[in-house]
């Protein structure tokens, strides 16, 4: 989509953890979390799976949990960008909307703990944030692409 363009570009949440590029992220992993996960597995197999009722519980709570804002982000989560403004609605449905001209540059950087995308203006105020979570790479390149957006440093 080019910025002259007449097309209304929506893009829905693909969260990361369902994301089409899972497979490489997981391989991605630090080897720290690997030898964790071979520990775990190894002691489950020695002493057998009722020795571990800690770990099946937070399994079952991470997997509620974790499903519950997965899910929340994939109906919820979606930027619109049309010739005139952008708009963007989170996990949570709150909405941020602001002229399309006015964005200058596309900043990757951390709100807290959080990875997040900045669309921000010519002073460096961040008019649109996204969740980094929300979408997978190859969405935040189209996002990128039809804004036209040059990638700037993290001021942080």
């Amino acid at each position: 989509m080019t910025p002259d363009s007449n097309a209304t570009l929506v893009v829905r949440s693909s969260p990361r953890v369902v994301a089409p590029d899972w497979r490489n992220r997981i391989r991605q992993a630090p080897v720290i979390v690997w030898i964790a996960v071979a520990l775990v597995i190894v002691l489950i197999v020695l002493r057998g799976p009722a020795a571990f009722p800690g770990i099946w519980i937070a399994v079952v709570l991470i997997g509620l949990v974790g499903g519950g804002v997965v899910g929340a982000k994939a109906l919820n989560a979606r930027v619109v960008i049309t010739p005139d403004y952008v708009e963007s609605r989170d996990t949570l449905r709150r909405s941020q909307r602001c002229d399309r001209a006015v964005l200058t540059a596309w900043v990757l950087g951390r709100r807290g703990s959080l990875r997040k995308v900045f669309l921000v203006d010519q002073t460096g105020r961040a008019r649109i944030t996204l969740a980094w979570d929300s979408y997978s790479d190859s969405q935040l390149d189209q996002i990128r692409g039809a804004l036209g957006l040059p990638r700037a440093d993290n001021p942080a």
